[in-house]
């Protein structure tokens, strides 16, 4: 890497690495890049150089913590024993991630609408990861005999994942609508649905 681009890049990372800490402490709606800018050492025009605006670099701080995150958790996941409980502990560990993150950084269900179109065009790359990650896990389940079904692995795990952003979905709906108090992020419902859905789905997959 040309000794330029390196520079480049450490800056880059730097921003990030300053933007994540700045909104942990005043939260996404609060910060400004001025105070960005101010922690990091660097003016307003030198953060535009790197990132369009606040919600960019707002999404690529998530991201670049989320790939870590990720990689930790399919350590973790694969340690367990049967293909059910790795499924449920993979989707709900991300949706506890996902309720963690936005409290943390005190973001709004307004502000999520927002940010959330830019997360969906980053995170094509990683979802794919994730996809062939639980692939891997469901066609392991089939060749040991724990999954019967007609359906190919790489199908179930799509619709895993659909099932998954569905009651997400639903949850960040239902908030909106009916403008939750404080603004709180609260995804303990979601968890015990989806443990559920997924232990039907099992046991039918198991008696197909």
């Amino acid at each position: 890497m040309a000794e330029e681009t390196k520079k480049r890049v450490n800056k880059r990372d730097r921003i990030l690495q300053t933007a994540s800490e700045v909104f942990a402490r005043y939260g996404y709606d609060k910060t400004t890049l001025d105070d960005i800018g101010k922690k990091c050492g660097l003016n307003k025009a030198s953060l535009y150089y790197y990132f369009s605006n606040k919600e960019d670099i707002y999404v690529q701080v998530i991201m670049a913590e989320t790939t870590v995150f990720i990689n930790e958790l399919q350590a973790q996941t694969a340690n367990l024993v049967s293909t059910a409980d790795k499924i449920r502990h993979y989707l709900i560990e991300r949706v506890k991630r996902y309720e963690k993150v936005l409290n943390m950084t005190q973001l709004s269900f307004e502000a999520l609408q927002k940010v959330e179109p830019l997360f969906q065009e980053l995170y094509v790359t990683v979802r794919e990861r994730e996809t062939d990650f639980l692939e891997s896990l469901l066609q392991t389940g089939i060749e040991n005999g724990e999954i019967v079904d007609e359906h190919t692995a790489r199908e179930l795990a799509e619709s895993f994942f659909l099932i998954s952003d569905a009651i997400k979905h639903d949850r960040q709906t239902q908030a909106n609508l009916y403008q939750v108090e404080a603004r709180k992020h609260d995804y303990a419902q979601i968890e015990t649905r989806l443990s559920n859905i997924i232990q039907w789905i099992f046991k039918g997959l198991a008696n197909n």
